[in-house]
């Protein structure tokens, strides 16, 4: 476990833009990260979502990783 660095958080979106609740956790993930002097990233899973990653960036997370498509295309 002394190899894991960071912090994610899972961004739920609502109508192609953050919840207010990923909002949230990414005040959150941003003070967390930041004490512990580690990155924060965002983790957006859905159909639709890649816009949504800007938001991510602009609401505190360094990186986000996007898993973009259909349900079935995501399995």
């Amino acid at each position: 476990m002394a190899d894991n660095k960071g912090v994610m958080i899972l961004a739920e979106t609502i109508d192609g833009k953050l919840a207010p609740i990923a909002k949230e956790l990414l005040g959150c993930g941003r003070k967390l990260a930041n004490e512990f002097k580690e990155e924060l990233s965002a983790l957006l899973v859905g159909s639709g979502v890649t816009s949504v990653a800007a938001e991510a960036i602009t609401f505190g997370a360094d990186k986000v990783y996007v898993v973009d498509g259909p349900p079935s295309e995501r399995l």
